[in-house]
């Protein structure tokens, strides 16, 4: 099974179609993120109702296909851990980064560390 860590960006894409959404789709069997990306993934997908980039009832549909996966266990959430938010705020500086960013970047370090697997896979649809 490949599993790789996806950046709340990524996981939008896996269930809107955007500009590389398949490449996206095709990355891994178990997406791995942290567990706040749940919120960012649904405010994502509604705020691309305030951008007038999808209907309502479209916004409606993708957020509830990704919480039945996120729900029945398709993708693997992790919690932001003292030692994942201290290398956060390390990154945050370091890099300029968002909160949020810094946050997946510093849990994408932790999985890769945890997951050989994921050692190499980090997902972002960010431009």
């Amino acid at each position: 099974m490949t599993v790789a860590y996806f950046d709340s960006s990524a996981l939008v894409t896996l269930y809107a179609d955007e500009e590389h959404c398949e490449a996206v789709r095709s990355v891994s069997e178990l997406p791995v993120t942290i567990s706040l990306a749940r919120v960012e993934v649904i405010a994502a997908s509604f705020g691309k109702v305030r951008s007038g980039e999808l209907t309502r009832m479209v916004a409606r549909a993708l957020s509830d296909a990704f919480l039945a996966d996120w729900d029945d266990g398709r993708m693997l959430a992790i919690a932001v851990a003292a030692p994942i938010e201290a290398e956060a705020v390390e990154l945050a500086g370091k890099h300029l980064l968002s909160g949020f960013d810094a946050l997946h970047l510093a849990s994408a370090s932790a999985v890769r560390r945890v997951i050989p697997s994921a050692r190499n896979s980090c997902v972002s649809a960010n431009g």
